[in-house]
This record gives structure tokens, C-alpha cells and sequence, in this order.
């Protein structure tokens, strides 16, 4: 299975980019600075947070 990376993965372009991953059949991993909710099948290997 072919693997993607988004960066910035719960703002608006890059959620739907991964969500298309997903349906595309991809694994599909975020690097993300928040802690908003992510697309189903997505998995979020880097949560930074900032004070």
C-alpha cells in the first residue's frame, strides 16, 4: 500500500487532501499542531502544541 504525509492535516486543504488519501486507499499519517479532530483512517503521528 502507497503511504502519504500531510503536514498542517486539520486545516481546511490539507484535511480534505488527506481525507482523498484515504478514499484513494492510501495510509494516510498527519503532522499536526493542534488538537482538532482528524478524518476517519488518518492517523496523527506528531501533535505539537504551543503555549
Amino acid at each position: 500500500m502507497k503511504t502519504v504525509l500531510v503536514t498542517g492535516g486539520t486545516v481546511f486543504v490539507s484535511k480534505y487532501t488527506a481525507a482523498y488519501f484515504v478514499k484513494k486507499g492510501y495510509d494516510v499519517y498527519v503532522l499536526n499542531r493542534n488538537t482538532k479532530t482528524q478524518v476517519e483512517g488518518v492517523t496523527v503521528i506528531l501533535r505539537i502544541c504551543a503555549a
